[in-house]
């Protein structure tokens, strides 16, 4: 491909277990970052408890460090935070994104492409 093509997709349907996803977003460790505030799941949910896959999450605005911006989000904003993953191939410690075996860098990433649609914060 020349350097002035822009990139071609297209969309295949991928399935990935739903409480694996959940569990791995917020079970990997994110709150480590210091750019997210407040989270309150839905319906007595929890990061271990699937109830109606809404949540609300603070996180810091990228143009202003002493504001935060507070977003409901679902369990469809982190399957397309997910898919962006790994249609952009990202990879951390030499490896693809692994719902699998999360740790925070993975957890932190899924969230930031749900939350702003790309990564803000390294």
């Amino acid at each position: 491909m020349s350097e002035t093509q822009e990139k071609q997709y297209i969309t295949i349907p991928v399935s990935i277990d739903r409480d694996l996803l959940w569990e791995s977003t917020f079970g990997g460790g994110f709150e480590y970052s210091p750019w997210w505030g407040k989270l309150k799941f839905d319906s007595d949910g929890d990061w271990d408890k699937y109830t109606t896959g809404i949540f609300t999450i603070s996180c810091e605005d990228p143009e202003n460090e002493d504001k935060m911006i507070t977003k409901t989000l679902t369990i469809d904003d982190l399957a397309r935070g997910y898919g962006i993953a790994l249609r952009e191939n990202y990879h951390h410690c030499g490896t693809a994104w692994d719902l699998e075996d999360p740790d925070a860098c993975v957890s932190d990433g899924i969230l930031q492409l749900a939350f702003f649609g790309e990564l803000i914060y390294g």
